[in-house]
């Protein structure tokens, strides 16, 4: 196999947070809302951290892309804080299905106390969340995904450290 491939150089680096932007262009093509934001002093980050930040935009939008019509708005918020950072990554998938099958009376009706309840109290599990998880551990950061009655879906990225942990000096 090396001696096959020895002429072959592999000359792809791992994604990182400005490819993130690529992401934003390939989903307005496909008929999303979606827009990108930083806020804060951005600093340097190690490459591994870059990759595990990227994985985790990238998969809450595979997310989006299996559960959400198209024509719904995603916002992916970086901020940053000096030794910190969150990313939010934001649907409103619910609100975009809901008005894409409602008449003007079902529109008015919005959701129930049940939609409440739920979402405050349920576990929100599933593979794409663990390896989010995981990925944000590796830097001292955790994920919190939550349902919005009657809007969508959010997820947090939060890493409170990062500079710390896997700033460039």
């Amino acid at each position: 196999f090396d001696m096959l491939n020895k002429q072959h150089q592999i000359t792809s680096a791992p994604p990182r947070i400005d490819d993130i932007e690529n992401l934003v262009i390939a989903f307005r093509q496909i008929g999303y809302n979606i827009t990108l934001r930083h806020e804060g002093i951005r600093y340097e980050v190690d490459e591994g951290a870059e990759l595990a930040i990227y994985r985790i935009v990238f998969d809450a939008l595979e997310n989006v892309k299996k559960h959400c019509i198209v024509g719904t708005d995603v916002s992916i918020d970086f901020s940053w804080v000096s030794e910190g950072l969150q990313v939010l990554i934001k649907d409103n998938g619910v609100e975009a299905q809901r008005r894409s099958v409602a008449t003007l009376d079902d529109l008015q009706s919005g959701y129930t106390a049940e939609d409440d309840i739920r979402a405050l109290v349920e576990t929100i599990k599933g593979a794409g969340l663990t390896a989010m998880r995981e990925r944000a551990s590796l830097y001292g950061g955790s994920i919190e995904a939550t349902r919005v009655p009657g809007v969508g879906f959010t997820v947090s990225a939060i890493f409170p450290h990062l500079h710390a942990l896997a700033g460039k000096k």
